[in-house]
């Protein structure tokens, strides 16, 4: 009985990316991906984008940006591209895969919060510019896939960043690559890569959608930007293929409800590891055998 019903939500997944498929090759690009600011009010929207932008600037060991900024996947809302300007950008490049079109109204409420937070912050004005102006100064494109404007320009980025986009992609490490080749000579990127199943037949375990194999799971995120499988060793072995000096931090741990914080993967203690690890050993045997090493 349990495989029957795996078996029909697989169904299910592969149904609906047809379905989304089907829609956009007839032009409907606007199907509920990238939707996150539509669901929230203009405060949370604030809140959201001041957490994870101070997530990047911790990263970076700064309080400000510098420069030209890219940013992949900032779903249906500019406000991150904002606050950048407010906390020091230059010019700042959104790329958002799935068809997004941000309220105006909206925006420009998240940006007058945003703009309220940053004069308190900083006791005082950050920019002389009015809100329209840095809305207006946002380069927002959206309906194809980064990958598409990486190769189609020449342009380079002091940072390029993502935030949770990365496991969404068709092939996130010819992805990474474009980007390190997009970065001026001191540039930085940095990339929140989520490794979950982003509820991919998760009642079946937070393991479960590790067992199906690559055809059928091609066929369930082809069109929707499901999750893809790429696991952590092919991410690193990548970072470590290229000149570029790196880091690696973890933020959370399967098996673990509680996040980490963002620290360095070899800080990450063997207690943390070992609730995670005999949950791998456990469940290893029934993964698809690509996924078994």
């Amino acid at each position: 009985m349990l495989r029957v019903a795996q078996s029909l939500a697989c169904i299910y997944y592969v149904s609906t990316d047809i379905l989304v498929g089907f829609a956009r090759s007839i032009g409907v690009k606007s199907l509920g991906s990238g939707k996150r600011h539509a669901r929230y009010s203009p405060e949370k929207s604030a809140a959201y984008t001041e957490e994870y932008t101070n997530v990047f600037l911790r990263l970076l060991g700064t309080e400000t940006f510098q420069g030209d900024i890219c940013e992949i996947g900032p779903g249906d809302s500019i406000s991150g591209a904002i606050l950048m300007f407010l906390r020091g950008a230059d010019s700042v490049t959104f790329y958002e895969r799935f068809q997004s079109k941000p309220s105006h109204q909206h925006t420009e409420q998240i940006a007058k919060i945003l703009f309220e937070r940053e004069c308190k912050r900083l006791s005082g004005m950050p920019h002389s510019e009015n809100i329209q102006d840095q809305i207006q100064k946002v380069r927002f494109y959206n309906g194809s896939p980064a990958e598409d404007h990486f190769i189609g320009t020449t342009q380079q980025f002091d940072l390029i960043l993502s935030n949770s986009v990365i496991q969404h992609a068709c092939d996130p490490i010819n992805l990474l690559q474009l980007c390190y080749e997009r970065l001026k000579p001191s540039g930085r990127m940095i990339h929140v890569i989520d490794l979950r199943n982003a509820g991919l037949l998760e009642s079946w375990g937070e393991l479960a959608w590790l067992r199906t194999p690559p055809w059928l799971h091609r066929l369930m995120i082809r069109h929707t930007g499901r999750p893809n499988r790429i696991r952590f060793n092919e991410y690193r072995n990548w970072l470590e293929s290229t000149p570029a000096k790196h880091s690696i931090y973890v933020r959370h741990l399967v098996g673990e409800t509680k996040a980490l914080g963002d620290i360095p993967f070899n800080e990450v203690t063997q207690e943390d590891w070992r609730k995670s690890l005999q949950l791998v050993r456990d469940a290893r045997s029934d993964f698809t055998p690509s996924l078994r090493s």
